[in-house]
């Protein structure tokens, strides 16, 4: 059976929310495994990109930083939501240190292995 995911990066209209120059950074998905089966692990490639002149705060918690810690994708099969199987955290008001520098210029890409996150045990497209 054949399955075929729509994954946008909705961590980059939450992270790019939290930063200082929010218009200047871009998300790109990069897709690192096949889609034909709805066997194996679904593997993908998470690039941040830094398009300003100046460096750029990111809040660590809508990227991969430190391992997806939330329902950061919106995936969907047949147009409905894929569920989100991972752990979800509750935070107090981020600090200094929950944020990373994005230099200009700069991408910085996060591999990360989606089949343990989120419920990809139907085939659909």
């Amino acid at each position: 059976m054949k399955r075929r995911l729509l994954i946008s990066a909705l961590s980059s209209a939450i992270f790019v929310a939290n930063t200082a120059s929010a218009a200047q950074v871009s998300a790109q998905i990069n897709f690192l495994s096949s889609l034909l089966t709805t066997e194996g692990d679904i593997h993908v490639e998470l690039v941040l990109t830094n398009h300003d002149n100046s460096p750029v705060k990111v809040l660590k918690w809508y990227t991969a930083a430190d391992g997806v810690q939330g329902n950061i994708f919106n995936i969907t099969r047949d147009g409905e939501p894929v569920e989100y199987t991972g752990a979800l955290y509750k935070r107090t008001a981020p600090s200094e240190n929950d944020y990373q520098m994005l230099k200009p210029g700069q991408s910085i890409h996060y591999s990360i292995e989606l089949s343990s996150l989120y419920n990809f045990a139907l085939p659909g497209e």
